[in-house]
């Protein structure tokens, strides 16, 4: 699509809007409160916006809607993202799936290494790299490697050296491919860790920043703000209590000074939050109750990252009866390198989400939901 294209369908979905006040997002009301759909607009307005309209039509070299559309270069921001699932599950098996953002096809598989399996995956904001964790065990800890376009359809997998791992459930790589952040748990006298280390380590050269609690016993989730200045992730207490949090990645060692909390306000079980590319929302999962009293909400929600308040509602699906989860239709979630887009697995769908409009669009995935996305 055009640029013209895009501000002719721009235009003409704001009129559409103007006029009928359509609910693209909904933020969930409190019970027995009432929801607000939309505003009345005076006809004049849309009129000039038909007039826009008109006057980009007339301009506008429009495709014919049968033609092609037009296809990125392999390595394209966004084109493609990896999903890694179950042993075993799925066309993939152990290996790591490179799809089509778009279709959801499987263009490439990568098996892991022999004696590893993968276990994270990430990617770099250009499209040109996605990075993949492969876990030998508890003792032997895991190796990083490479994957990216090769010539042709081919691509090509390449271990990194010099960047020694623990056994890892996730890692992120800053926007111009230069970091890796992971997580880390100290020895554990109990059952539970004795303090939590954030490493974010420099791929070339080696240098190796660390941020360190010990009132800590958990960390997941970690993303990155498009300026690589800001880390997301999820953080568990002693006791049990949970919290969403922001890291200053220049900001000293101690994890919780170096961060901030994103207070949130009655948001549900929260699990994989994703920071919004400038870093001022925070995208999470949550299990919500429902208003009627019914089976529960799994829903993608925004939230500001300052207030912690629920400001719309992505995506949702209600909870039915399961055998293996009573609470979450969905858990795992990634953002686009771009800054405007999601992608989540849910029940055999992969679903891709138009942050701006909240608009998903869904593609197969039916090997089920992987425990590792990379976009």
């Amino acid at each position: 699509m055009t640029r013209t294209e895009e501000q002719l369908r721009d235009a003409l979905n704001g009129v559409a809007e103007l006029v009928h006040g359509t609910e693209r997002a909904r933020v969930p009301a409190a019970r027995g409160r009432r929801r607000f759909s939309g505003w009345l607009v005076p006809a004049t307005m849309a009129a000039v916006l038909l007039v826009v309209v008109a006057g980009v039509f007339t301009a506008a070299s429009l495709r014919s809607p049968a033609a092609p559309k037009p296809v990125s270069p392999a390595g394209a921001s966004g084109r493609y993202f990896v999903s890694l699932t179950a042993q075993g599950a799925g066309p993939a098996g152990n290996g790591a799936a490179v799809r089509d953002s778009a279709t959801g096809e499987v263009v490439h598989v990568a098996p892991a290494p022999e004696g590893t399996e993968w276990s994270a995956a990430a990617a770099t904001a250009d499209g040109s790299s996605f990075y993949l964790v492969g876990s030998r065990g508890d003792a032997a800890g895991s190796l990083l490697y490479r994957l990216r376009p090769s010539t042709g359809a081919s691509w090509r997998l390449d271990p990194v050296a010099g960047v020694d791992l623990p056994v890892v459930d996730g890692v992120a790589v800053s926007p111009d491919g230069t970091r890796l952040a992971y997580v880390k748990a100290g020895p554990r006298k109990t059952a539970v860790a004795d303090h939590i280390e954030i490493h974010v380590v420099t791929l070339a050269g080696g240098h190796r920043e660390v941020f360190q609690s010990s009132a800590l016993i958990g960390a997941e989730s970690l993303s990155w703000s498009a300026d690589g200045a800001r880390l997301g992730f999820a953080a568990t207490f002693r006791g049990g209590r949970t919290e969403l949090r922001i890291l200053d990645a220049a900001a000293g060692h101690d994890l919780l000074k170096a961060s901030r909390p994103v207070a949130e306000r009655g948001l549900g079980q929260l699990t994989t939050p994703v920071l919004g590319a400038d870093g001022s929302k925070v995208y999470v999962i949550a299990a919500q109750p429902a208003e009627d009293g019914g089976p529960s909400w799994t829903r993608l929600i925004e939230v500001d990252a300052a207030s912690g308040r629920q400001l719309r509602v992505l995506f949702e699906q209600r909870h039915g009866d399961s055998s293996t989860n009573t609470v979450w239709n969905f858990t795992v979630l990634v953002r686009d390198a771009s800054g405007r887009r999601l992608l989540l697995v849910s029940n055999g769908w992969g679903h891709r989400i138009d942050i701006g409009t909240a608009r998903a669009e869904r593609f197969p995935v039916p090997e089920g939901e992987p425990h590792s996305l990379a976009w």
